[in-house]
């Protein structure tokens, strides 16, 4: 009777904290989380994916999970073997983030030292918030952040630890007033933003960078390229174009679609972006 009832207590607890992570093979409160399980994360020596639950459920899981086992290869990581529809199920229930939630998937090997890695053998963490932000935000102002390239690797596409080139872009942002900001691979093509892919309409045709321009491969995007947008092209394009698009649109897998207002002096239309939109309204049955 006094195991019942302190397992009782526990995952009431665990319930108000809403802050309950999975990890090794266990669900517990984040704040129990010890700095000394991520040594690999110091070197990063990982992988993540954002991906956002709507109702239970994460739309687009099959996508993030068919990157994140090619993700896996590239780096020589073991893919995690948990059942990972059952567990992310589970994690919202125990949060009772029963509508829309933030998840972070994150795979790191398990052992090395400094920057020698050590074996193949993987962690998974996965961690929960509630998703209150808006939907389909528009972003007001964007700019352009070409004082330092995004360098052009096989590693280019992955969501990877090392987020230092975007931090320095957010950095930038911040400090010229723009709410997001585009960047640019060695060959000074715009390839990305700073925490989204691209897409840009001209004369009602819809365009967006390869992944070969040194983009990340994003779930977003391949979901839209594949399954909702007709007749893509891929194309990247240089700063003088974008005064010349019609629309642009930047996406993710949790803001999913943000139509841009204006670039410099140049104001865009969002009727093609509005269209698209209402698509993932349905698709992903958001109750806005």
């Amino acid at each position: 009777m006094l195991v019942r009832t302190n397992k009782h207590l526990f995952l009431n607890n665990m319930k108000m904290t809403k802050n309950i992570s999975f990890f090794k093979g266990e669900f517990i409160p984040f704040e129990d989380l010890r700095f000394k399980d991520f040594q690999r994360l110091r070197f990063a020596d990982s992988l993540f994916e954002s991906m956002l639950a709507v109702n239970g459920k994460v739309p687009l899981l099959d996508y993030h999970l068919k990157r994140l086992l090619h993700s896996c290869e590239y780096l020589q990581l073991d893919f995690p073997t948990i059942v990972f529809d059952d567990v992310i199920s589970e994690l919202l229930e125990k949060n009772s983030f029963d509508k829309y939630a933030r998840l972070r998937l994150t795979v790191f090997r398990a052992e090395g030292k400094l920057y020698s890695p050590n074996g193949s053998k993987s962690f998974v963490l996965i961690e929960a918030e509630e998703y209150t932000k808006e939907f389909f935000q528009s972003i007001n102002t964007i700019g352009v952040y070409s004082e330092n390239k995004k360098p052009l690797t096989i590693y280019s596409l992955l969501k990877s630890g090392n987020a230092l080139h975007y931090v320095i872009a957010k950095q930038f942002a911040q400090a010229n007033n723009f709410d997001e900001v585009l960047i640019m691979n060695p060959n000074t093509e715009i390839i990305e933003a700073a925490s989204n892919n691209v897409f840009y309409v001209h004369e009602g045709k819809i365009y967006t960078p390869s992944t070969s321009t040194g983009c990340v491969n994003g779930v977003m995007k391949k979901f839209l390229c594949e399954e909702i947008i007709e007749n893509i092209t891929y194309a990247a394009c240089l700063q003088d174009d974008l005064e010349r698009f019609d629309e642009i649109f930047l996406t993710n897998a949790v803001g999913l679609i943000q139509p841009v207002k204006q670039y410099g002096d140049k104001k865009y239309e969002h009727n093609i972006t509005n269209s698209i939109i209402e698509k993932i309204k349905k698709r992903f049955e958001l109750q806005l």
